[in-house]
């Protein structure tokens, strides 16, 4: 109780059940009309799980018949059989919905800066079903839901990165972050990649703006213009194509949570 837990719980519409993380890393599914538990594991006494400054915690992510849930890694008595864990990574581990069986566990670079909770996105990117999120080690990746097997990674920042991308319908991906670029002096970065490459996207950028710290809340794009606020709660407008600013508007002080658009407006 005295630990903010940063995660949310998350609903499977195919099922009815809930699945929902605690900031001591308890991880259960429920049935969602009684709360009755289905099954639960307890990811940092299993697996080792880290939470941070807050509690910091990520947010689970029905895909197909598995629920995947992330944290830095730090060992697991079993770990030599998915490669060993006894250094820490920002991993996923993608477990059974029905049952609560590990199936696969996969993660990013090794000693990461910081842990994160960059929600991901899933979605097919030129014919290839992607899981796309920002990391521990301050990057942005790609790895395939079913397999955890990597498809492409961007690192950029010093510190995690914590915005959940955006992928546009034709593979484009936004990403940025509010900490020490990897390389140069400036803070902050808003960047555009293509989700189609394999591999290291390191200088492949479609088109990339520094100094934009969008370290927290995440990019909206509406009628082809990229909106982002930054942390210190000043919106800018973008043309998507290019990443030109079109326009900017201060909205308060701290900013920290996505805006929504509805109805032809942003609430924020």
């Amino acid at each position: 109780p005295e630990r903010v837990g940063w995660s949310c719980c998350v609903a499977d519409p195919e099922t009815g059940r809930i699945y929902a993380q605690g900031v001591c890393g308890y991880f259960c599914c429920l049935e969602g009309d009684t709360g009755k538990v289905v099954w639960d594991r307890s990811l940092h006494e299993e697996f080792g799980l880290i939470s941070t400054y807050g509690g910091r915690t990520n947010v689970p992510i029905v895909f197909e018949d598995t629920v995947l849930i992330s944290s830095v890694l730090v060992d697991w008595g079993d770990s030599e059989k998915w490669g060993g864990l006894a250094r820490p990574a920002h991993r996923f581990m993608a477990f059974d919905k029905a049952t609560g069986e590990l199936r696969w566990i996969n993660g990013t670079s090794i000693s990461p800066y910081d842990t994160t909770y960059s929600t991901p996105t899933v979605a097919v990117i030129d014919g290839q079903q992607q899981l796309v999120f920002e990391s521990g080690d301050g990057g942005a990746w790609s790895l395939q839901p079913r397999t955890g097997q990597p498809v492409w990674k961007f690192l950029m920042s010093r510190m995690g990165a914590n915005v959940s991308p955006i992928v546009l319908p034709d593979g484009r991906v936004i990403v940025g972050h509010s900490e020490e670029n990897r390389e140069g002096n400036s803070m902050g970065t808003v960047a555009m990649l293509d989700g189609k490459l394999k591999g290291d996207q390191a200088g492949k950028e479609l088109w990339r703006k520094y100094e934009l710290m969008i370290g927290k809340s995440s990019p909206v794009v509406v009628d082809g213009r990229l909106y982002v606020i930054d942390d210190g709660a000043k919106l800018f407008v973008m043309d998507l194509k290019t990443g030109d600013l079109i326009g900017k508007k201060s909205l308060g002080t701290t900013m920290r949570g996505t805006p929504l658009y509805a109805d032809g407006k942003f609430y924020v």
